[in-house]
């Protein structure tokens, strides 16, 4: 005989089973998705919480938006989305790159191409978004990538210190920073040497190609940047990655820097958009599923080619859930295995009617699938009798895209 709880379950169940009507106002799961405003997604975070510890999703040569000529696109565009896209939508670390002109000022470049974006629009979309959310922060990562413009009167360093860091939107705190310290501030990350001012965080040594540590004063930092790989390697790589930030979450001062980006062969089939597409979804899933089966690891700050909505899951959503990745209480569903695709878990009956692929359950739970709506056909029960949530990948039990019916209780 079933409970009351468990019979309310059912009953829920079933009625969105048997009525159209209700199919727009029943879930099925007894917690929601937390909903987050992505545009401001650091107000529910507290003061005290390092930088280095959160888990922030950042853009790839941030600046490449202008470029439009399709040879050049094609082997130096990364992002398709301008500043403001980018920040609304929850990136909090750019990788601006720049050139030394011959009139003082620092334009954008990915190598030897000049991407028709100055330094200062980049600061000035920041100052105004920071005005409008000033729960946020903006991280800087800046370094010269091209030689200085003929002409050039001073260093890329110097010009920089001298006539941007002093504006007042630039931290200028060092050592141990919190959020609290940088709301409604741009945090500059050094990627150059030879500096002369304080504020931010410190340069670091950097190896090229590949996946590596590196320390400077309070900090500790791990960074996987393996550009020049193929795909394989990469997406291996990126997995890693993940795995020593789950590893090496409890120094509040490591930052861990995950990369999800390839360079382009210069083709359509090779681009940095072709890698993206496969990349960033397969990224998202493997976030989701940490923070699933691991309630309170972290993501680490993850850097990403073409941030936006074309590929499920959203490797930006992803990362900022992470953030705020709750023990699980009820089943979750999703469209393919490994809980990738859609989550399916909040939707009507008629929006994951056999379309279910992997499961994930929490501790001591046990559900019965079924193939038919009215709790016949083929059936299976699946139970997790640990403490924490379990993936379950139908596939394994011959019910790939076949469920359309449940029943769940705790055991």
């Amino acid at each position: 005989m079933l409970n009351n709880k468990n019979f309310l379950v059912s009953i829920i169940v079933l009625l969105a089973m048997f009525s159209t009507f209700f199919d727009s106002k029943l879930t099925f799961a007894d917690t929601k998705k937390r909903e987050i405003d992505f545009s401001k997604w650091m107000e529910h975070i507290p003061d005290s919480k390092t930088l280095a510890e959160m888990s922030i999703p950042g853009t790839h040569d941030s600046g490449t938006f202008k470029l439009s000529e399709p040879i050049t696109a094609v082997w130096a565009q990364t992002q398709e989305h301008d500043f403001s896209y980018q920040m609304n939508h929850g990136i909090r670390f750019f990788d601006i790159r720049g050139r030394v002109t011959d009139d003082n000022t620092i334009v954008l470049h990915h190598g030897s191409v000049y991407l028709r974006v100055t330094l200062w629009e980049f600061i000035n979309k920041a100052r105004s978004f920071l005005k409008s959310y000033p729960s946020e922060t903006i991280i800087m990562s800046l370094k010269e990538d091209y030689d200085p413009m003929p002409g050039a009167k001073d260093s890329f360093v110097n010009t920089f210190e001298e006539h941007y860091f002093g504006d007042p939107i630039f931290l200028k705190k060092q050592g141990k920073i919190t959020l609290g310290d940088a709301r409604g501030k741009i945090v500059l990350f050094r990627r150059y040497t030879g500096s002369e001012m304080t504020g931010g965080f410190p340069n670091f040594w950097w190896k090229d190609n590949a996946t590596f540590n590196s320390s400077s004063g309070d900090y500790k930092l791990t960074v996987q940047d393996k550009y020049n790989e193929n795909y394989d390697t990469k997406k291996n790589a990126i997995e890693d990655m993940l795995e020593k930030t789950v590893e090496n979450e409890s120094n509040p001062n490591h930052i861990h820097i995950n990369f999800t980006s390839l360079a382009s062969g210069g083709t359509a089939w090779n681009s940095a958009y072709y890698y993206a597409s496969y990349l960033n979804s397969d990224t998202a899933t493997k976030v989701r599923l940490k923070n699933l089966l691991f309630p309170g690891s972290k993501a680490g700050w993850v850097i990403m080619d073409y941030v936006g909505d074309r590929w499920d899951p959203k490797l930006y959503e992803e990362v900022i859930r992470a953030n705020f990745n709750d023990k699980i209480y009820s089943p979750q569903f999703f469209e393919h295995i490994d809980a990738g695709g859609r989550n399916l878990t909040n939707l009507p009956h008629s929006q994951w009617n056999d379309q279910v692929s992997s499961i994930i359950l929490p501790g001591h739970t046990q559900i019965t699938i079924y193939e038919h709506a009215n709790y016949t056909g083929d059936s299976f029960v699946l139970g997790n009798y640990n403490n924490q949530p379990k993936l379950f990948n139908l596939t394994s039990y011959n019910f790939n895209d076949k469920m359309s019916a449940y029943e769940w209780k705790r055991i």
